[in-house]
């Protein structure tokens, strides 16, 4: 892990600082913000999340940092995470958490950040709501999907969030899949931080219009 890595910020809304947590900002919907930062090394990966505000800035890891990196990390550091995330609610019963084989595999290919159904009927059930989702977006019942499925996977994403929290970590980094990108399946490298005081201040390569 390089401290002098830059991380890139896609977002919507101008700031000069970082602070956590962070609040419930309107581009969101009201919906309830993650308890961490998210970066990551792609630009085209970071615009996305910028919502077609063309909104990016950059930092750095500030060095002494308590950084997990899950690319790198030795087996028992992995397995004391994979751990702390196996009591969590949605982590409890997901495969990608309680099997070290599949944590390993999620953490490579980025699947992590996603729902994993626990069973065959459950699977199946995400699915429908997944084509629901996709192919009529437009209907309230799409919309609705569109909405539970985006829900469940920020719960997801923030048990995990939580969970490097509760072990005293500053940041984890690891992938991200992205199942949407025009090209087929794309993985990314990402990192959450969760001390806002362990990345250097924003640089803006561009101002959010």
């Amino acid at each position: 892990m390089s401290v002098i890595k830059k991380w890139i910020h896609g977002t919507e809304v101008h700031f000069t600082e970082w602070k956590l947590p962070l609040g419930k900002p309107a581009h969101k919907g009201g919906a309830e913000a993650h308890s961490a930062i998210f970066f990551t090394t792609s630009k085209e990966y970071a615009l996305g999340s910028a919502n077609g505000s063309g909104g990016i800035c950059t930092a750095e890891l500030i060095e002494g940092s308590n950084v997990l990196n899950m690319n790198s990390c030795n087996a028992s550091e992995s397995e004391e995470y994979r751990l702390q995330c196996s009591k969590k609610k949605l982590g409890s019963k997901s495969p990608q958490i309680t099997v070290p084989f599949y944590w390993a595999q999620g953490w490579e290919t980025g699947s992590i950040m996603k729902y994993a159904a626990s069973t065959q009927d459950e699977a199946e059930m995400i699915q429908r709501k997944v084509n629901l989702a996709s192919n009529a977006k437009h209907t309230k019942q799409g919309a609705a999907a569109f909405n539970e499925l985006q829900l469940l996977t920020r719960n997801v994403i923030e048990e995990l969030v939580i969970s490097a929290k509760e072990l005293g970590y500053d940041a984890v980094i690891g992938n991200e899949i992205d199942t949407l990108h025009p090209s087929g399946q794309k993985t990314y490298e990402i990192m959450f931080v969760l001390n806002h005081e362990s990345i250097s201040s924003p640089t803006w390569l561009s101002i959010p219009k």
